[in-house]
């Protein structure tokens, strides 16, 4: 049978995603302007009194992971208590803070503050975004809902890196600001809250009003029986009761248990390690490229290859898409690992300068066609409603701290150890992934919220 989409659901879809958009210029921020703010670039536009130090400039960049391992814990609850759309919208207001600071910023201390507030938003983006693309989707469709959030990252993070070498930092904050706003008047005034908070709630007539207008109208009987059934024996719980069900349901404990190990396998592939140090990387490889052509090039190809993601995110099932992605990734990594081990004890490799470069390409497109969005849509998809946004908090809290790590101590980690060695790292990671998703990891694609639950408590029987 073949189903359609119906537009009022892709155009919250994309509302929504416009603070997903703005997420990509927070990530791509420190690729154009540390070297700005460090005075290797255009030293007289630098707006600090004196070039940043090495230090500096380590906290500009992770503070952001810092400020998103808060942003969960307070969205999560947030969201329980005033809705998922509110929730957004409020959360929005620190990163539009941070970028106006930035324009006015004269000393190191602001920026510090800018950065942090930015982590606040990029926190509710990837705790309550996946949520609420999850409960306003179809079961066709859900995949390619939530797939929305990584193409506006993913142009977003290639915006960053493409015009941030031409601009001030004053310019590239106001710049940033755009999707930002953007996403206030668009999603505020023409998106709905979710029928499954509304029903929660016990509201049920709400829930009827918002699934009619995602749906355009029609006939939503069924959708809103399921979303009924399904809600009905929890939606008095309070906070503490879904935090104590979290921990004592077996099965909750168990889609816990699934989500956390698939997000630490989708972190440990190594894809926020290359993303943030791509320029680092480059130069340190000796590529025959220019370095900043180089990087534009390889976030451009992110573009497209979440582009080919929607063409395969709801056909192919999710189990396949992962272990096609982390096997890749396998190779693609134990391939650079390798380069650098060969670089670092002197064997000319001036015939193949080119490679980091290719290898990097298929690292991202990777990533993005299968690993990367898959470790956020599953969760949303095997978390009963009332433990759900709990769940999902632990999993991107998780995923933060594993950013910190990555942007903070892999460096260092590879000055002592060698480059070579957090590819391999990364490697190992993706090999024993594999088996996990083959083995443990239930497929969800095409399936209802029901019929997911039923079939974990089935299997936790």
């Amino acid at each position: 049978m073949e189903h359609k989409t119906s537009i009022y659901t892709f155009i919250a879809g994309i509302s929504v995603n416009f603070l997903s958009l703005g997420t990509g210029f927070v990530y791509g921020w420190s690729s154009p302007m540390l070297p700005k703010l460090n005075g290797q670039v255009d030293p007289e536009y630098n707006p600090l009194p004196s070039p940043a130090t090495l230090e500096q400039q380590t906290w500009m960049t992770s503070l952001s992971s810092l400020g998103a391992l808060c942003g969960p814990f307070l969205t999560a609850y947030i969201s329980e208590e005033i809705g998922r759309k509110k929730t957004l919208l409020l959360f929005a207001l620190p990163c539009i803070a941070a970028h106006v600071i930035i324009v006015f910023a004269s000393s190191v201390e602001e920026f510090y503050v800018a950065r942090l507030l930015m982590g606040l938003t990029v926190g509710c983006v990837y705790t309550v975004v996946p949520l609420y693309a999850a409960e306003i989707s179809e079961n066709h469709n859900r995949g390619l809902i939530n797939l929305l959030m990584f193409f506006l990252y993913a142009i977003g993070h290639f915006a960053a890196v493409a015009i941030g070498p031409y601009v001030t930092v004053q310019h590239f904050s106001v710049y940033s600001l755009v999707p930002l706003v953007s996403f206030l008047i668009v999603f505020g005034f023409f998106s709905p809250e979710t029928p499954y908070y509304f029903m929660l709630r016990n509201k049920p007539e709400e829930a009827e009003k918002s699934l009619k207008l995602l749906r355009g109208g029609g006939n939503i009987e069924k959708e809103l029986k399921e979303i009924h059934e399904q809600v009905e024996h929890t939606k008095d719980m309070g906070l503490f009761r879904s935090c104590n069900s979290l921990f004592t349901s077996k099965h909750s404990i168990k889609a816990l248990t699934w989500s956390l190990l698939l997000m630490s396998f989708q972190q440990l592939s190594g894809y926020i390690y290359v993303a943030s140090y791509t320029q680092t990387i480059f130069d340190l490889a000796h590529i025959s490229f220019p370095n900043e052509i180089a990087v534009i090039l390889v976030f451009f190809i992110q573009i497209i290859f979440v582009l080919a993601a929607f063409l395969v995110i709801d056909r192919l099932p999710r189990r396949l898409l992962a272990v096609l992605s982390l096997s890749t990734t396998m190779i693609l990594a134990l391939s650079m690992g390798t380069y650098f081990y060969l670089l670092q004890r002197n064997v000319d490799l001036q015939a193949v300068s080119w490679l980091p470069m290719v290898l990097f390409v298929f690292y991202v497109a990777s990533y993005n066609i299968g690993i990367g969005p898959i470790a956020y849509i599953i969760p949303g998809e095997i978390f009963d409603p009332h433990v759900k946004s709990i769940g999902i908090t632990l999993v991107t809290v998780l995923a933060f701290g594993w950013q910190f790590f990555s942007t903070v101590l892999l460096p260092n980690f590879a000055e002592k150890y060698g480059n070579e060695t957090p590819f391999w790292v990364f490697s190992a990671s993706a090999f024993v992934s594999v088996f996990f998703i083959y083995g443990c990891l239930p497929e969800t694609k095409g399936k209802s919220f029901l019929e997911i639950q039923s079939f974990l408590r089935a299997k936790t029987n």
